[in-house]
């Protein structure tokens, strides 16, 4: 039997959504289907569960990867693979993130990425979303240009660095069809720069350290670079980097250790009441002192810079730690929105004030980590 079943939207209310839909079953007669969803009188509830938050910190290292939709072609010229390899060095100069390798393919990307401030995904965030918009612009495109969420594996730098860079700048070899390789994907790889073109200024403190891996004399370790990219071509080591479920690549302490950190990042979302509260106080309290002003000014509707930088860093450092934006709010008297928007801003805007008060917190609280500040 050959079940059609169409749903359409009948009607919403602000605490019961409910459904209609007409339920074909071969040559039964259509009989009415109505399904409420998230009532608390129904005895199945569906419910939806968002995406792991992604472990960031300082000084972190990442094997990226961003596939084209549908795993179509993002880039096609000789200008889309430049453009491609200008906005990720762009974004990364903005960012503060350090690009260690990368290497371009006709429909998707992989790179090595070091981030001193923990923001690799306000990095991809912003070189992705540029690009896509030069993208859809230049062949009169609409909709998503990159498939989904992009990956990312977190690396141990001791164990796995070196074979990693090996094994994104040897891409070209293990492609499916290699006759679908461009000429322009070597051209714009950052494997130019370790067996002897010229970095770019902006660049040269990200690629040197790299090469230094391989020697301390930089002619020497070119060539132990390319010896060591010949010797991987048939006896390279990356079953690993093919593990499609393992987001974290290292020794087991290194291992144990960030699962440690990732199950705190996912539990901060789901702090208790009581718990919020207590931290909403601390936070108050800690920041006022810290920027030398009272609770009061802080809750107030002056529309001051110095006290809206007050603010943001407040709501960094919040939501940073599990709260979310309606706990916030309540506390700054503030719109969810508009909180969403201080949070958004605030390392633009508030750098100085998000340090001044992450030390308040450190010195105040101990050990910043999620659920305990």
């Amino acid at each position: 039997m050959n079940d059609d079943v169409l749903i359409r939207p009948w009607c919403q209310r602000s605490k019961i959504q409910s459904w209609r839909g007409t339920l074909n079953l071969g040559s039964l007669t259509p009989k009415t289907l109505r399904v409420n969803i998230f009532s608390a009188k129904s005895s199945k509830r569906w419910s939806y569960m968002g995406r792991p938050p992604r472990l960031q910190f300082e000084g972190a290292l990442y094997h990226i990867y961003a596939r084209g939709n549908r795993r179509e072609r993002i880039a096609h010229t000789d200008r889309d693979y430049r453009i491609l390899e200008r906005y990720a060095i762009d974004a990364a100069l903005k960012t503060g993130v350090q690009l260690r390798a990368w290497y371009p393919m006709p429909n998707h990307m992989h790179i090595i990425v070091e981030t001193p401030l923990g923001n690799i995904s306000k990095y991809m965030q912003m070189w992705l979303s540029r690009y896509a918009r030069y993208y859809n612009k230049t062949y009169a495109k609409l909709g998503h240009l990159f498939q989904g969420r992009f990956g990312s594996r977190l690396i141990e730098k001791e164990s796995y660095l070196k074979e990693l860079i090996r094994y994104v700048h040897l891409q070209r070899l293990r492609a499916k069809d290699p006759k679908s390789i461009d000429v322009f994907c070597d051209r714009y790889s950052s494997h130019r720069f370790y067996i002897g073109e010229t970095c770019p200024p902006e660049i040269a403190a990200w690629i040197e350290p790299m090469i230094h891996l391989f020697g301390e004399d930089i002619d020497q370790a070119r060539k132990n670079y390319a010896s060591f990219l010949s010797d991987g071509i048939e006896n390279g080591n990356w079953e690993d980097f093919y593990k499609p479920k393992d987001d974290i690549l290292g020794s087991d302490d290194f291992v144990t250790k960030m699962e440690i950190t990732k199950n705190k990042l996912e539990g901060a979302i789901k702090i208790p009441d009581w718990r919020r509260s207590q931290l909403l106080v601390k936070l108050m309290a800690i920041a006022a002192d810290a920027f030398g002003v009272t609770i009061e000014d802080l809750k107030s509707k002056s529309q001051c810079r110095e006290i809206t930088h007050f603010r943001q860093a407040i709501c960094f450092h919040g939501r940073q730690n599990g709260l979310d934006n309606a706990d916030l709010a309540r506390s700054l008297q503030r719109s969810q929105p508009a909180v969403s928007a201080m949070v958004r801003l605030a390392e633009q805007n508030a750098p100085v004030e998000i340090a001044k008060l992450k030390m308040a917190l450190h010195l105040n609280l101990g050990s910043l980590t999620p659920m305990t500040f």
